[in-house]
């Protein structure tokens, strides 16, 4: 009987282990500690740059980038003492992202109709709680990326082909790794030829974002928000911060959407075996496919 209870109690153990919702579990991926959630933000807040890696208009996703936004701005006492820059505000809308912000802090706009009037329709929506988060702290936003028109002559004829008044300076192309990556994931859209120029595209994006955040760096403290192909593998954006400000005190977040994963990957996603650590700190949101 005692076997039984001993065995039973074990079995009874990991079964509701794996019964357990992945929601808003954390990770510090050097060690893959498993944190809770005011650990992570004691020791994130220690940094100056936040940046938090995103799948674009996942609304799970954009609700923990509020959360983690308000819980470290609260933890270090930085309301009014803070920005966010968002890969999705252009640099050239800054003024009118700036006038729409006052009427939406004055109660004169909604934060739907600020969404709407910076970066676009009904796809956007979702950052709502993002927004509404850096309003009710006193944030700044800040643009930090170039328009699709700006971008399009790099598409079309390659980084030569760019203005160079959009170009930083000491701009460098992306490693191999950025390029086998970003090459898997266009590959059967385009050919050789299109994928060189459009990874020519995303490197003039990436260390655009990574000049314009240090360039309007709030000291204090700093959110990015980008999409996470920018962001995994310290590479992309985050490696072009890491050149432009090697002594800057940053840390990288990935919040990332079980839902993408069987429940046997998630922890394996912490570090892949050709590319290393996919960012400093993993966030899950929603539930894995195939839930043991």
């Amino acid at each position: 009987m005692k076997h039984f209870l001993i065995s039973f109690t074990v079995f009874f153990t990991m079964a509701c282990a794996s019964a357990a919702s992945w929601q808003g579990r954390v990770f510090r991926v050097k060690d893959s500690q498993e944190l809770s959630f005011p650990q992570f933000v004691d020791e994130v807040s220690q940094n100056t740059l936040i940046v938090l890696g995103e799948n674009h208009s996942t609304i799970e996703v954009q609700n923990m980038q509020a959360q983690v936004i308000q819980a470290v701005v609260k933890k270090t006492e930085s309301e009014g003492r803070f920005s966010l820059s968002w890969e999705f505000f252009s640099i050239k809308d800054q003024s009118s992202i700036n006038e729409n912000y006052d009427l939406l802090k004055t109660g004169r706009m909604s934060t739907e109709s600020f969404i709407e009037k910076s970066v676009g329709g009904a796809f956007y929506k979702t950052y709502v709680p993002v927004i509404d988060a850096v309003k009710s702290l006193n944030g700044d936003l800040v643009a930090i990326n170039l328009t699709r028109e700006e971008k399009r002559p790099v598409t079309r004829g390659g980084i030569e082909a760019a203005d160079p008044t959009l170009v930083p300076a000491n701009y460098e192309i992306g490693g191999p790794n950025y390029f086998k990556r970003f090459k898997e994931q266009m590959q059967g859209h385009s050919n050789e030829d299109e994928i060189r120029r459009f990874f020519d595209a995303q490197c003039l994006t990436d260390d655009v974002m990574a000049f314009q955040t240090l360039k309007n760096l709030n000291p204090n403290k700093t959110f990015v928000i980008a999409g996470h192909f920018h962001t995994d593998y310290q590479d992309g954006m985050v490696h072009r911060l890491s050149v432009r400000a090697p002594t800057l005190n940053k840390v990288n977040v990935r919040i990332a959407d079980a839902s993408e994963y069987n429940e046997s990957e998630l922890l394996a996603m912490l570090t892949d075996p050709n590319y290393g650590k996919v960012a400093d700190y993993v966030i899950f949101v929603k539930e894995p496919v195939n839930k043991n």
